[in-house]
């Protein structure tokens, strides 16, 4: 035994600092999930009550294009996730919209989404072909059968986050309808008549 060997000594040995650091990590993610998700339904729910009391279908639908913005940039400032925090903004406004809106603002709103939409594809496709050489050429030290595999993987995951998406929304829509004490919405008769399974692998884009 070790002449300045103590069993209080031994036991008060300081933390692993790689367990430190996975403890802060998680901490930071879960952090960053609640509040980026706290502050995407506060902007949410604030918007929708802002959108209630404007008669201008103009003023409305251009509060619909800021309420991104609005979520994204509290979230960002505390070191919260920012895309959670836009996406549960815009869950909320997407429930809330039909009990807050009338048939005006609403088309209105989807017209103007619908051509933002568009544009940000178009966008993202342009920047994706800018990008092609030089990720063409950064492939010189990757094997075919590598590339091969690395194609099967990130196509069999889309493909199966778009089953479980056809698949797990109609639920999602059910259950929702049944909290809120709503009628069971209708699916139209294209959606209903197409497999889940054919349509999911071939509406894929990109």
């Amino acid at each position: 035994m070790p002449p300045h060997w103590s069993p209080i000594a031994s036991r008060s040995r300081p933390p692993s600092p790689v367990r430190s650091r996975s403890w802060k990590a998680g901490l930071r993610f879960v952090f960053g999930v609640i509040t980026g998700v706290a502050i995407g339904l506060a902007v949410g729910f604030m918007s929708a009550w802002v959108r209630r009391h404007i008669s201008d279908p103009q003023i409305s639908v251009t509060i619909s294009l800021l309420t991104g913005n609005a979520a994204f940039l509290p979230a960002q400032a505390v070191g919260a996730s920012a895309v959670l925090a836009t996406v549960a903004a815009g869950i909320v406004m997407a429930v809330r919209s039909p009990e807050v809106l009338d048939a005006r603002p609403r088309l209105q709103g989807y017209f103007v989404w619908d051509i933002v939409d568009f544009l940000i594809n178009a966008t993202l496709f342009v920047l994706t072909g800018l990008q092609l050489r030089a990720i063409i050429g950064g492939l010189g030290e990757y094997s075919p059968g590598a590339l091969a595999a690395y194609a099967l993987t990130v196509t069999a995951a889309v493909v199966f986050i778009r089953l479980a998406w056809f698949f797990g929304v109609p639920s999602m829509t059910v259950l929702v309808d049944r909290w809120s004490r709503r009628p069971p919405q209708q699916m139209s008769a294209s959606c209903s008549s197409r497999s889940p399974s054919s349509s999911s692998p071939s509406s894929c884009r990109g």
